[in-house]
């Protein structure tokens, strides 16, 4: 069993209280029976801490339109704090911004840990539905961050074949876990909002963000991915997808690395980016990153190639002077590169069950005519040239202008991954994401004190995910199209890969989850009936 799988004996393990029955997905819920239409306005819950929690209570389809969770429908909550005072902000004058913090409450986690996990994991795994869950603080930029609630945010019916969500199911829902938390907690109201997806379904979701393409500026070269064309194979964090059969669509994720096993070397990236399955064709960037990039270069590359003899003379002059390749020469080099670089790495070998994607969610595609004693997880070295090469990022909390130099010095020459960490982040750990398929720059986020918790399906078994955000508030440590992309501690160690996994789209982009790279090749070498041990992550000069 993998580091961030449930039993169900653990799940008893964390059981300090009896949980309530979850109720069933009809439309009036079961004991006690209570109908919205019977009862709009359900009486307050009764209370053993000091301030009772508001009831709970179905939005109107106003308050739905301000919650401002993108892909989500709130439908049941007792949150005073779900909508903004000012639907625009008046100090820009644009909506009001969303804000997403960590849980900081020292005491309600190890409340958390101790009374109450338990009971309301075993009431939730009762549910038809699949779900994810978050304990954070949320709000509004309008307010003061340092006063934003602690918010259990249920995200249920993450399949399209789940049954319907009603009103009625996630009355109830709100309505029972507040009860067991203000039993068995006496601090600072927790609120419990209960969401499920948009009348759109995920399975339009992704059609519309899987091919997500590069925003290339058409200006400059500040966001064209220089590393894709750098080396084959292709960096880590480079582009990878495929089309799909009829040629018309393409999904694109990040090229997490290589993974070795016995004489065999693997590109190693989630499943979900490559929805072609066994035997289908995995190409590095992605067919749609491939074509936005050389057109990107060639409508730069124009300006910067020499039109004049004085102009050829004035820059062999400066390639003398500075000893070190120009600006023109190495992006020439990089279009060159495009328009002869063959994107095609191999098909699909091995791959995660369907059953487990929102847990795990992994795709092996077999390398040939590869040095089998090349350690092919580096880093890209840094490049005057090129903006996401080396490490680039200020100072922030957590990080230090002295971490930000060791960092610079580091990363700088291209290093080796190294040997992937096999303890657990911390909470509060500063983590570190290199440049990806969609975000172009080094990010920074620190680990929620509370993991996610997901089933990902009616019955199925609960795993845990990292939960990470941003140390800038208001920014983000991942976007759609960095699944895959590896996440490094502080000490630049390999400790988990970012991972949503397929229908699993949460829609907060304040949030990454991610998943531990020891239970991720674990479950490698599960699937594959291999030994123990035998995947490895290539790094550290293996």
């Amino acid at each position: 069993m993998a580091d961030n799988e449930i039993s169900d004996n653990e799940v008893a393990d964390l059981d300090h209280s009896t949980p309530m029955a979850a109720p069933t997905s009809t439309t009036s819920p079961s004991s006690p029976p209570r109908s919205p239409s019977t009862s709009p306005l359900p009486l307050p819950l009764e209370s053993s801490s000091s301030t009772s929690l508001p009831p709970a209570y179905i939005p109107t389809q106003e308050q739905k339109n301000a919650y401002r969770w993108p892909n989500a429908e709130l439908i049941a909550t007792n949150n005073i704090f779900a909508f903004p005072k000012h639907t625009i902000d008046p100090r820009t004058q644009y909506p009001t911004k969303r804000i997403t913090i960590a849980c900081d409450n020292v005491k309600f986690v190890q409340c958390w840990d101790s009374s109450l996990s338990g009971p309301i994991l075993q009431y939730l795994t009762a549910i038809p539905n699949s779900w994810r869950f978050d304990i954070l603080r949320l709000g509004f930029a309008e307010a003061d961050t340092t006063t934003l609630p602690i918010v259990l945010h249920l995200f249920i019916g993450l399949r399209s074949e789940d049954p319907v969500v009603s009103d009625g199911l996630a009355l109830q829902i709100v309505q029972d876990v507040a009860s067991m938390i203000s039993r068995n907690w006496q601090g600072e109201s927790v609120y419990i909002d209960v969401c499920k997806p948009r009348l759109r379904g995920f399975s339009e979701i992704l059609d519309i963000l899987a091919p997500l393409q590069l925003q290339l500026s058409g200006k400059d070269f500040s966001n064209i991915p220089a590393g894709y064309y750098a080396r084959n194979p292709p960096f880590p964090s480079s582009s990878v997808g495929q089309d799909d059969s009829t040629g018309q669509k393409c999904t694109s994720g990040t090229l997490s690395g290589y993974v070795k096993h016995e004489h065999d070397l693997y590109l190693f990236t989630p499943l979900h980016v490559l929805h072609g399955g066994f035997g289908s064709l995995v190409e590095s960037p992605s067919p749609i990153d491939h074509q936005k990039a050389k057109e990107a270069l060639q409508q730069n590359i124009g300006p910067l190639l020499p039109r004049s003899v004085v102009e050829k003379v004035f820059d062999s002059l400066l390639r003398f002077l500075s000893r070190l390749p120009l600006f023109s020469d190495f992006w020439l080099k990089i279009w060159n590169d495009s328009k002869k670089w063959n994107p095609k790495l191999g098909t699909v070998t091995y791959h995660s069950t369907r059953k487990e994607v929102n847990a795990f969610d992994w795709c092996l595609t077999k390398l040939e005519g590869l040095e089998e004693s090349q350690n092919y997880n580096r880093h890209v070295p840094y490049n005057i040239h090129d903006r996401s090469s080396g490490f680039r990022h200020p100072p922030v909390k957590g990080f230090s202008p002295a971490d930000v130099d060791l960092a610079k010095i580091y990363f700088a020459p291209g290093p080796a991954f190294k040997p992937i960490r096999t303890t657990f982040l911390a909470n509060n750990e500063i983590c570190l994401k290199p440049p990806s398929r969609t975000t172009r720059e080094w990010t920074i986020g620190s680990v929620n004190s509370i993991r996610t918790y997901t089933q990902s399906q009616p019955g199925g078994v609960l795993y845990t995910l990292y939960c990470i955000i941003c140390t800038t508030t208001g920014d983000v440590f991942s976007r759609n199209g960095d699944s895959g992309a590896i996440v490094l501690d502080k000490n630049f160690q390999p400790v988990a890969m970012v991972q949503s996994g397929d229908d699993a789209v949460n829609g907060n982009p304040d949030i990454t989850h991610a998943v531990d790279l020891p239970s991720l090749l674990a479950n490698v070498e599960e699937v594959n009936g291999w030994a123990q041990g035998s995947a490895v992550f290539c790094s550290g000069g293996v």
